[in-house]
């Protein structure tokens, strides 16, 4: 009798187990397909608003791109925002910030990015869009049309700023720099500049740009790679090796570019 028992407990504890597998499991299913028409439907409302965005904003400026956010992804230094831009779905990297999905936005200078792989998210965009200029409102960017580069987006151009910066003493100039750089090549070299742009955290290391006033046959912005981290308009003291015709793969290639430098801010 205790057997049978027994018997009728256990077969009915694996009945309720098996019961609740099965509850679980068309919960789950249900929940992920509602998951999927919410996403549908807050795309279809986003492609509407991109639409009036798009029909409302014919007079941008050049170089000035309008979306509308579908969803957004929060790390510890980038927000990662899928929009909508021209009837067409991209992913846009942006320094951590607030957003609703559903929010107009607008930005400038995007750097294009393949095959780009998130350490923190473990996931891989095809392709992705860096931008460390973003806003609300076009006219956060109203300035003079030939100010915005309105090149591709594959790799941005950072417009020239009027700087006259003072080099400390042992450094040499941009001008220096692209002007000599055969001579340069592998050797250590001394840059004194401001950063007028700054991206953190790709391919295990910051990228800034930085500029000094000077220029060589139209080269003013030098590229420079380092472990430190810095912001833009800060004046710096950036001490690397000079390397030519490189190729860092993901659109990532520079004519003449600084790298691992020790950077000293002023």
């Amino acid at each position: 009798m205790k057997n049978r028992k027994w018997f009728r407990i256990h077969f009915s504890y694996i009945a309720f187990v098996d019961s609740a597998k099965v509850i679980f499991t068309f919960a789950e299913t249900f929940l992920n397909k509602m998951k999927n028409l919410f996403l549908l439907i807050l795309t279809v409302v986003a492609l509407s608003c991109n639409r009036n965005n798009q029909n409302s904003n014919t007079n941008l400026q050049p170089g000035v791109f309008a979306v509308t956010v579908v969803e957004s992804v929060q790390t510890s230094k980038y927000t990662y925002l899928k929009v909508l831009e021209n009837n067409e779905l991209k992913w846009l990297a942006v320094a951590k910030m607030e957003v609703k999905d559903g929010e107009n936005l607008f930005y400038i200078n995007p750097y294009r990015m393949d095959q780009f792989k998130s350490p923190e998210l473990g996931k891989v965009f095809d392709v992705i869009y860096f931008v460390d200029q973003i806003s609300d409102s076009p006219e956060t960017f109203s300035m003079n049309r030939d100010e915005f580069s309105g090149g591709t987006p594959a790799k941005a151009s950072v417009r020239k700023y009027e700087l006259n910066i003072e080099p400390v003493e042992g450094s040499v100039s941009i001008q220096t720099v692209y002007s000599n750089s055969q001579n340069l090549r592998d050797k250590e070299v001394t840059v004194t500049g401001k950063v007028v742009h700054y991206n953190p955290g790709i391919m295990d290391r910051n990228w800034l740009h930085i500029q000094d006033g000077t220029e060589f046959e139209g080269k003013y912005d030098l590229t420079v790679t380092t472990n430190q981290e810095v912001k833009v308009g800060d004046v710096v003291v950036v001490k690397g090796k000079v390397e030519t015709n490189a190729d860092y793969g993901a659109g990532y290639t520079y004519e003449v570019i600084i790298t691992g430098a020790e950077v000293q801010k002023q």
